[in-house]
Order: structure tokens, then sequence, then C-alpha cells
């Protein structure tokens, strides 16, 4: 096997000789949960040993273990990677669902994304407002009983199919997690609840174990342990893969918008649902373009940044700026690795080194952005500034070869007489790209930081410097937003099924 064809298979699927499209990369579902339960289980556990050598043996609470660092670094970044990889699964349960001809199944379709989302912005948003984590406990609480709320009615929806195709002893254990998770919903009673198990049980724990953490523990394994059982005897022949296709939506009269996002394709060959990647791409550029000037506005308003201009991390320091920054750069971190992945996917360039040191380049530049997000200025500088420097500097290069390499490529084949759009977009993106050349620059100068005798607002270093890094950040996603059309509507993320009923 060449090592072109290891790093992009083509994997078979059950589908007619003459299949509509091509499987690029392909991960079964049965996988992909168990991926996402080490993700959040993982991450418990771990956080739970670290505070465990730090403050002695004890049991405290879940977000009690995510307040300081590194448990709380750690939290910000798998909580919402976790949630990323449970999203997808909701959409193989609607087509389940479908099969099933359950009512308002994009209801709980929506239920189900809600529940996530209100649980990656969980991991954003601790429990404390100590300088360690600068949270909010009204809102991590808010978030988190949105998440259990909203799974628990979805878990009960779900399970009243009569079609369940787990044994006797599988839907047990599902109904069993259902009512384990119910019942933890007590500790939302709050006092009354803490009266009770002190009563009941507080004289045969110890005292470093806190009482609510008990059923806090069992509803998310609970949760994860139905989600892993559900899926492995319900999903197992279903399966998330990146499809490259130009007939999956023809004689069906697709819309515009149909081809960006379709929930009910009717494909012989096996593809239930797709999106367009590009459309995901575009989607987390845009989550950070706003992330930047939201979290800079915000501390505008509270005063904790200077008018113009501080450090970008300057305003990624204090609330709600430090908020916006863990979970909107999280998503644009993961954009942009998934960008990288795509156009590896779209380039037919015979060069394969050449190929996937630039992939690797993508990757290794999309990690550091986020430790950028989980990790502000204020709570470790030296691993901000050398993730923030690694970051501009790998993707700064990863524009600069892909312009090069496009260039002679698309020269070599484009006609003489071009219209006047493609010109201008060619003309703008070489803007983008010298633009992006350029703010490289201000890496040869000392960076420094100054702070106003007025109160503690951030006010950057080098003035100069602090536009160069406005100019390279805006530079990328601007040329993100304007690269992501090339991937074409026919790379898309797909549900693999079985045909519909």
């Amino acid at each position: 096997m060449s090592l072109q064809e290891a790093l992009l298979p083509r994997v078979a699927v059950a589908a007619p000789a003459a299949a509509s499209y091509d499987v690029l990369l392909q991960i079964k579902v049965s996988t992909l949960v168990k991926l996402g339960a080490v993700f959040i289980l993982g991450t418990i556990l771990l956080t739970e040993l670290l505070y465990i050598k730090h403050y002695g043996l004890a049991l405290p609470t879940i977000s009690g273990t995510w307040v300081d660092p590194p448990g709380s670094y750690i939290s910000r970044w798998c909580v919402n990677v976790g949630c990323v990889i449970f999203i997808p699964l909701q959409f193989v349960f609607y087509f389940v669902s479908l099969d099933r001809q359950q009512a308002k199944a994009k209801l709980l379709l929506g239920m189900s994304v809600a529940a996530l989302v209100a649980l990656s912005w969980v991991g954003a948003i601790c429990d404390e407002t100590k300088d360690s984590c600068r949270g909010a406990p009204l809102i991590h609480e808010g978030c988190a009983v949105t998440f259990f709320v909203l799974y628990d009615i979805f878990i009960y929806v779900t399970l009243k199919h009569p079609d369940n195709r787990a044994s006797c002893s599988q839907i047990m254990l599902q109904w069993t997690c259902l009512i384990t998770s119910v019942l933890a919903k007590f500790q939302y009673l709050n006092l009354p609840i803490k009266i009770i198990i002190k009563i009941l049980i507080r004289k045969y724990l110890p005292s470093s174990v806190d009482p609510i953490a008990i059923p806090e523990y069992l509803d998310v394994i609970a949760v994860v342990t139905w989600l892993v059982s559900y899926t492995i005897t319900n999903c197992s022949a279903y399966s998330i893969a990146i499809t490259r296709s130009t007939s999956v939506f023809e004689g069906h009269g697709p819309s515009k918008r149909s081809r960006k996002l379709a929930l009910q394709s009717q494909d012989p060959d096996g593809i239930r649902g797709s999106v367009a990647c590009q459309t995901l791409i575009l989607g987390s550029s845009l989550i950070g373009l706003v992330t930047v000037i939201v979290s800079y506005i915000s501390q505008l308003v509270t005063r904790h940044v200077c008018v113009f201009l501080p450090y970008i991390s300057d305003s990624f320091v204090y609330p709600p700026g430090d908020w916006f920054s863990r979970w909107g750069l999280m998503i644009f971190s993961e954009g942009l690795a998934f960008y990288c992945y795509c156009v590896y996917l779209s380039d037919r360039l015979s060069n394969v080194l050449g190929k996937v040191s630039l992939l690797l380049i993508g990757f290794v530049s999309a990690f550091n952005m986020s430790l950028v997000a989980i990790i502000n200025e204020d709570e470790n500088i030296a691993v901000h500034a050398v993730a923030a420097i690694v970051f501009f500097v790998l993707f700064d290069v990863y524009v600069l070869v892909s312009y090069l390499s496009t260039s002679q490529s698309q020269d070599a084949t484009a006609p003489r007489s071009q219209p006047l759009p493609s010109k201008l977009l060619r003309a703008l993106e070489a803007a983008l790209v010298a633009l992006t050349g350029l703010s490289m620059i201000r890496f040869a100068f000392p960076m420094s930081r100054d702070l106003k005798d007025d109160g503690d607002r951030l006010c950057g270093g080098n003035f100069d410097l602090d536009v160069w890094e406005w100019l390279n950040a805006l530079s990328v996603i601007g040329y993100l937003l304007l690269k992501y059309r090339t991937i074409g509507v026919s790379l898309r993320l797909s549900v693999v099924g079985p045909a519909p009923r």
C-alpha cells in the first residue's frame, strides 16, 4: 500500500456497484461513540486524579475539579471536543427515528443538539469566580441543567420506540440509565436534597466527600453509558464519512439550501443525509471572527482593555471575553483542522510528501490555536505566547505554500482570458496572502507588555506589533472565508447507513 493510499483510505460501503460517490474517510458510529465517551469520562477521571494529587484524597463535584489548572485547561479542551464528537451521532439517531416513523423527529434532533451545545459551554465557563478560571456559577449550572434535562427527555422519547433492536438485558440497562439520570436530578432541588443527604448519609461519608458529587457523577455516567449502549445496539450499521460526489442529489431537484444541508436524501447508495464540508468551514470561520470581535467589544464595555489597540489576547482575560474565547476559538481551531484535511482531500497534486507535510503543518497550527483558546495570557503567559506564535507562524507558512502551489497548477491549466470576478478573487487572495506574509515581520521584534496606570486595563505592548497582530488574525480568517468555496459542494460530511424502510 502506498503512502497516499494509507492516508486517504477508500473504504468499501454496502452499496450497488455503480455507487454515485467515493468514501474518502469513514468511521463507524460505534467507534465514534466510544471515542466521545473516552473524552468525557476520561476528562472527569483525569481531573479528579489531578485534584487528589493537589489537595489530597477527596471527592468534590465534577465542576470542582475544573477550577484550578491543569484541570481547568483539560476540561475546556476535552469537553468541547467530546461534544463535537457526539453531535454527528444525533443525526444518526434522527435517521433511526425516521425509519421508525417517530413523530417530531426534527424536534428531537434539535433538542439533543441544543443539549450538547449547552454542555460545551459547561467546559468553557467554570463554576467559580476565582482568578484561576473566572467563571460564573449561575451560567455554568444553568448550562449543565439544560443539558441533563433536555437529554433526559430525548432519551425517554427515544426509548419509547417500539422497534428497539436491543436484547432484553440491553433494554433494561438503557432504562436503568434513564432512571438513574432522572433520580440524580434531585440534586437540583438543592436545599431539600442536601438536608436529606446530610441526615441520612452524611454520617457514613468522610468529610472530604461532597454529598452532591455522588448523584452528579452517577448522572454523567448514566447518560454516557446510555449513549454507548443505544448506539452499539441500534446504530451499528451506520457510519460518519467524508464523501465526494457530484450526483448524490441529481434527479431530485435540489434547492441551493439542500446542497448545503440535506437531512432526507433519497440516494439509493446509502447516504442518508449530508452537509457540505464548505458549510462547516464557513460556520467555524465566522464563529472565530465573531468571537474575536465580541470579546474585544465586551472588554471595551467592561473597561478591561484600551480602546485602540490592545493585543487580541488581552480581550480573552476577563469575563465575558474569556468565556467566548474558550468556546468560540475552540470551534475555530477544530474548523481549521477540518479545513486543512479537506484541502488535503481536494488536492490532486502528485507530490504526496508535500501534501502530507502541509497537512501536518495545518494540524499543528490548529492544535496551537486550541491552546490559545483554553489558556489565556494571565493564566500562563509562556504557554499562551508560545502557542500563539507557533499558530501564526505555521499557518502563515501554510497559506504561503498553499498559494504558491495552487498558483503554479492554476497557471498551467487556466485559460488566457478569465472573467472579471475570477480575476478579482485571485487579486483579493494575493492581497491576503501578501498581508499574511508581511505580518510575520513582527516576530523579528521583541514583544512587551505594558499596563496602564489607570486601573488594570490591558493595553498591549508595542502599538505597531498590536496592529500587525490584528492584521495577521483578520487576514487568516479572511483567507478562510475566501478559500472555503474551493472545497466544492461535492465534498460532504455524510451519514452512511441502510436504505430507508
